[in-house]
């Protein structure tokens, strides 16, 4: 990754309870001719001022972004300044990951023209369009039980197939829905599952799980936090790292836990109690975590994946803010 690469690190900042990234002292990035960067619509304003900052220091000789700009933009950042820099571009025409004439490369185009002149159709408009394809290749349900039935029609396999959904919210819905058919009446979490970490997980400064990883459960056992009122989970994974996890059923239970510290942070006005809140509030997130079942994911986390099948759920998206 380029955070891997650039030798980045997430720090805590106690002014604004923001995790910002940094780079880890004492480290050296190797030097390169060529630096290529896939999935560039991807890449905010802060993180392109780290690989700006490498070609200022001639660790990089050259960059080539590879991206559609209409593509998904960074989460919670300004999109990437290179579509405003006066360079080289060049544009591909020649589809290579879709068979030629394939009626779903017709209907992203026509997403990406709405997307290139800000023109969004209302939902209904965009459903009769689908279905006036007559596509064979394009599915539409009208309700959960059928939309799931097709996804689990036959044995379902993670490797070949991919669930999305828009936000956190439902993709985590999915992800209950599925689990119970899956494997029903089980605890929240049992021995080998897979689980995705939801926020980056340090200790001591040191990051011992990535945001997005996966990992597999190796040893489990359940506990109670009589501080908190809720259920978590002690595990550890096949690589030998451990981690407390927090029912999934008492999230909430944590977020309101989590909320109440970044309340009182933001209403402090001495700078230096503030920073001890912040401090505590960085201790709880990293003390617990909120990991997900990974058999649904959201769009954002699914991009540049290659399956045989991807099951859209789009209740997320009419049901979503317009902006």
């Amino acid at each position: 990754t380029i955070h891997s690469y650039l030798k980045l690190s997430p720090k805590e900042d106690y002014e604004n309870g923001q995790l910002i990234l940094e780079i880890i002292p004492d480290s050296k990035v190797k030097k390169v001719d060529v630096l290529l960067i896939d999935e560039a619509s991807m890449v905010g304003k802060s993180l392109y001022n780290f690989i700006d900052d490498a070609m200022n220091r001639s660790l990089v000789k050259c960059i080539i972004w590879v991206s559609d700009k209409h593509q998904l933009d960074p989460v919670l950042d300004e999109i990437n300044p290179i579509y405003n820099k006066d360079i080289h571009k060049y544009q591909l025409t020649k589809i290579i990951r879709q068979a030629e004439g394939n009626p779903i490369i017709t209907l992203a185009n026509k997403f990406r023209k709405c997307i290139e002149h800000k023109i969004y159709p209302e939902n209904d408009t965009i459903i009769k369009s689908i279905e006036d394809m007559k596509c064979k290749e394009i599915e539409i349900h009208n309700n959960d039980n059928d939309f799931m039935n097709r996804c689990f029609n036959s044995e379902y396999k993670a490797v070949e197939n991919l669930i999305v959904s828009y936000t956190n919210k439902y993709t985590n819905n999915l992800n209950k829905m599925i689990r119970n058919i899956l494997i029903p009446d089980s605890d929240t979490y049992v021995l080998d599952e897979h689980l995705i970490f939801n926020t980056v997980h340090t200790k001591n400064k040191e990051v011992i799980h990535n945001n997005n990883e996966t990992i597999k459960i190796k040893k489990i056992q359940k506990n109670y936090s009589d501080i908190y009122k809720m259920v978590y989970w002690d595990i550890e994974d096949y690589e030998g790292r451990y981690f407390k996890a927090v029912d999934i059923n008492d999230w909430h239970i944590f977020d309101t836990e989590i909320q109440k510290l970044a309340n009182a942070a933001m209403k402090e006005k001495d700078r230096n109690a503030k920073r001890i809140i912040w401090s505590e509030y960085f201790d709880l997130k990293n003390e617990y975590q909120k990991v997900s079942y990974t058999y649904a994911c959201t769009v954002h986390k699914s991009q540049g994946s290659s399956v045989n099948e991807i099951f859209i759920n789009y209740i997320g998206v009419i049901n979503s803010d317009p902006e």
